[in-house]
């Protein structure tokens, strides 16, 4: 009896034992498990990190490309002669600019009114008429009548570039006077005054040499024309004719 009660005390510690060996084999299972979900959980975190990363750095190449690419819109050449005047560039201008004719205030770039300047100073000149006689101009047979003929000096198409006038050359003054030279522009029977000239005789000194002149800047091939009015009641007559520029390196 010993014995039997021995062996079933034995079969019942080895199945404890067992039970035991059971358990911890699914603890050893579900902590395998839970590690390989934790694992998994971090590794799936580092990725989305890295593509969280990678679209953010992706974002800013982005950004800064699109800011490259603004900063070199404006900073690119604009346009010879544009009228825009949204960005510094516009302001600034392009390096062929010359000012717009007839002129008008906020249509020029900075580099037009330089470039401008430099061909008022240094523009090749001419002389009008060239090579032939001064052109006689007859005043009205009353006092400042201003009734004389208004006659052509520079015609059209003459001058092909836009162009300026400086000097007037005034000669054979015909009497004792005080007068005026009208300067204008545009078609006949469709003149626009532009500028006047002063003549002055006296019975001691004839003021006959080249007088300045101010007019506003003229479109390429406008006619030129003038008119001579003067103090006495008779008709008189001086010559005259025209120094000037064109704005460029060459009349041609």
């Amino acid at each position: 009896m010993t014995i039997g009660n021995n062996k079933n005390g034995d079969l019942a510690d080895i199945e404890t034992k067992i039970d035991l060996i059971d358990t911890n084999v699914d603890t050893i299972n579900t902590k395998t498990a839970l590690n390989s979900t934790v694992a998994k959980a971090a590794d799936l975190a580092t990725l989305d990190a890295k593509v969280a990363l990678d679209s953010t750095v992706a974002k800013a190449a982005t950004v800064a490309l699109d800011a490259t690419v603004a900063k070199a819109a404006d900073h690119a050449v604009p346009a010879a002669n544009s009228d825009a005047n949204i960005l510094i560039r516009d302001v600034i201008g392009n390096k062929t600019d010359l000012n717009v004719v007839p002129f008008a205030d906020g249509d020029n770039s900075i580099m037009a009114h330089l470039q401008t300047g430099y061909y008022h100073v240094h523009g090749a000149s001419f002389i009008y008429p060239d090579k032939a006689v001064p052109i006689t101009l007859t005043s009205a047979i009353a006092s400042w009548a201003e009734t004389g003929a208004i006659v052509e000096i520079i015609p059209a198409n003459g001058i092909i570039k836009n162009f300026d006038l400086h000097w007037c050359s005034i000669s054979d003054i015909s009497a004792t006077l005080d007068g005026v030279i009208d300067i204008f522009a545009g078609p006949a029977l469709s003149e626009v005054k532009i500028g006047s000239v002063d003549v002055v005789r006296t019975a001691n000194f004839s003021r006959e040499n080249a007088m300045p002149v101010q007019v506003p800047q003229q479109p390429a091939n406008t006619r030129i024309s003038a008119r001579f009015t003067d103090s006495t009641a008779s008709s008189r007559t001086v010559r005259i004719k025209f120094y000037g520029h064109v704005y460029a390196t060459s009349l041609t």
